[in-house]
């Protein structure tokens, strides 16, 4: 039962996604339906985590009532699908053929994908349970949440962990453990398998993410470029396992950043509702999200869509309406990260030594990506030097690169004025700060590269009298 409810809340959001499509199709047509399947899975799960936490807040939550909410949501979307109006309009014919250079991206993109799942494999094998914060902050509040009535609010108590810093952390949104704690509680049990198989989807989700918001922006090929370089990412390879919130968070900060990048090409409705969606899933999925989603909401003030605040908005009410009640009635921060008063936080704030330890995190944490010689970052820059730079009135879409600069900068504030010792809080978290960022960053930057220039290539079919790949609505 555990599995068919996230199955079902999963199918969902690929329901409402399908009726709702944020982006038109391209080529290959494969290509977008993987894209579409990502971001539907990754909405439903989300939303469905909101389900479930208002099913608790009320005192409702059983296995009866789960299942019934779930089907209930299954039901709606599939209603709301099948309402669908037929699109208008030449689809997207195929190609007839493909050049030797995108084969090749494939294959090295499926070789690198078994490289990853084998490593993901053996470490799942050698640590089922996860990282230490897996178990000690979301499969631990996702047990008290499966407890249902009577122990759920355990999770959010002021007193877990007996208050330690860095160990309590009961002010933290429940996205992820709310998904573990019901397929847990209609599972009867405490199965490793459900949060090692989440964690799984959400780093799947990312590279597809990825590969299809490029392929869609730019080009099939500089889509696989991405999901090379992200897959041989340090940090993400060995997350993946980890089962944390640092991978489903990344995953919602690049939907919504792929988003706001179509729609600055086409600020369709539907495009700016889903960021409006995955924005305030962001928010639901960690604080760091919440710092994002008002960033993705200053970010579209300042490009000034047209009728903008509202389909953003829209989106992101009800998710934003979970996050809003539960930080307010039901898990205000209690744990102490912040100075209490003015002169002790300016003083952090001018202490140079404190901001040059943090610059070195920062750089390390970058460094630590790869090895020097096959590092992303490199290889990225690489590929835009052999590319050119794209078209002039298609760089307006880097601008979201904005986004997740603005999320480390906001990191940087609080490595600042954080209470804890300096040293022990670098290390224990400013990796897992760029990894929230870095598929986002990654993206803008292949953003920048020409489509229709790879001087890598030995081959290619041209076609300069199409254009190619367009978004369309």
């Amino acid at each position: 039962m555990g599995w068919l409810s996230l199955f079902a809340i999963a199918a969902s959001g690929c329901l409402l996604i399908y009726r709702w499509p944020p982006l038109g199709r391209f080529e290959p047509l494969w290509l977008w339906r993987l894209l579409m399947l990502a971001l539907g899975c990754a909405g439903g799960l989300g939303l469905g985590s909101c389900l479930f936490f208002l099913l608790l807040w009320s005192g409702l939550a059983s296995r009866t009532s789960i299942v019934a909410l779930d089907v209930g949501f299954l039901l709606a979307a599939a209603l709301l699908w099948g309402k669908r109006r037929h699109e208008s309009g030449a689809q997207p014919a195929a190609s007839n053929r493909v050049s030797a250079q995108v084969w090749i991206f494939r294959a090295v993109s499926a070789a690198v994908l078994l490289l990853l799942l084998s490593g993901w494999r053996e470490t799942t094998r050698a640590s089922p349970h996860g990282d230490w914060d897996a178990f000690a902050i979301w499969n631990l509040r996702a047990k008290f949440l499966a407890g249902g009535d009577v122990h759920w609010r355990h999770a959010v108590s002021p007193a877990l962990c007996k208050g330690h810093l860095g160990a309590a952390h009961p002010d933290y949104p429940l996205l992820l453990s709310g998904l573990v704690a019901q397929g847990w509680m209609l599972s009867g049990r405490a199965d490793p398998a459900i949060p090692i198989a989440i964690g799984l989807f959400f780093g799947v989700a990312l590279l597809a993410l990825l590969a299809g918001a490029l392929a869609a922006l730019r080009d099939e090929r500089v889509g696989w470029v991405g999901f090379i370089l992200l897959a041989g990412s340090e940090s993400f390879a060995s997350q993946i396992a980890a089962q944390c919130a640092d991978i489903p968070l990344a995953c919602y900060v690049l939907s919504t950043s792929a988003l706001l990048a179509v729609a600055e090409q086409k600020p369709a409705r539907a495009t700016l509702w889903w960021a409006g969606v995955f924005a305030a899933l962001a928010a639901w999925t960690k604080n760091e999200g919440l710092v994002f989603f008002l960033l993705a909401l200053a970010w579209c003030l300042w490009r000034g869509f047209r009728r903008f605040p509202f389909p953003f908005l829209a989106g992101a009410a009800p998710a934003l309406a979970v996050v809003v009640s539960f930080k307010l009635f039901v898990a205000p921060l209690t744990v102490g990260l912040f100075p209490t008063t003015f002169a002790e936080a300016f003083g952090k704030l001018g202490d140079p030594q404190r901001a040059w330890l943090i610059l070195q995190a920062y750089a390390r944490a970058l460094r630590d990506l790869g090895f020097w010689w096959a590092h992303p970052l490199v290889l990225a820059l690489v590929w835009l030097w052999a590319s050119g730079w794209v078209e002039p009135e298609r760089r307006r879409q880097l601008l979201v690169a904005a986004m997740p600069l603005g999320m480390l900068a906001a990191g940087f504030l609080v490595y600042m004025l954080t209470v804890a010792d300096l040293r022990w809080h670098l290390s224990t978290s400013v990796h897992r700060v760029w990894l929230q960022v870095w598929p986002s960053l990654l993206m803008s930057l292949l953003l920048a590269a020409h489509p229709d220039r790879p001087e890598l290539a030995a081959s290619r079919v041209r076609a300069p009298s199409r254009p190619r790949n367009r978004v369309r609505r």
